[in-house]
């Protein structure tokens, strides 16, 4: 889990890309050759009227479509973004 303090969904979601993006480009043939690493996120914001567990089911719900939708992707609060 990640948490990004005083950040919106917005600007999270356009780092954890950041983030996806760069662990699928490393090179990780130091640990087996012709390994290939992706990860997937699931996006929830807190708000002042939010509880911690509604917040990790609604991340942990995200994280389940992005595994769906294929993996190597991030799934935010509304649109949805991922490789192409």
């Amino acid at each position: 889990m990640l948490c990004f303090p005083d950040t919106d969904a917005v600007f999270a979601e356009q780092i954890c890309s950041q983030i996806r993006i760069t662990i699928e480009k490393e090179d990780w043939s130091m640990i087996a050759t012709g390994i290939k690493t992706t990860v997937s996120f699931g996006i929830a914001e807190v708000g002042m009227d939010s509880r911690r567990t509604g917040v990790l089911s609604d991340a942990d719900l995200r994280l389940y479509q992005a595994k769906n939708k294929g993996r190597n992707c991030v799934v935010g609060l509304q649109r949805k973004s991922g490789a192409d």
